[in-house]
């Protein structure tokens, strides 16, 4: 059930308000430079995701994990030593 809180209808009523207008700033780690997303391109990447896992068949308010790729190096690298003991 979707209401007016949900991300998938927040995300794109602000891209249509604000467009070109910045959504989201962050730093890579180890970049001394700022990166900007705008609410238009966090809207078309919000709907590329959702309908991955729709093809995925994940259904509405069905539980996910969502592993952002630093978390899975630091994982490799906690289970590297047990592998060759």
């Amino acid at each position: 059930m979707q209401n007016r809180s949900h991300f998938s209808v927040l995300i794109p009523e602000q891209a249509k308000k604000y467009g070109t207008r910045t959504a989201i700033t962050y730093q890579d780690f180890g970049d001394k430079e700022w990166k900007t997303i705008s609410w238009k391109y966090f809207a078309q990447q919000v709907q590329q995701v959702s309908n991955a896992l729709l093809n995925l068949n994940v259904k509405p308010q069905e539980n996910i994990a969502v592993f952002p790729k630093i978390a899975f190096n630091i994982f490799i690298l906690t289970l590297e030593p047990m592998v060759f003991v």
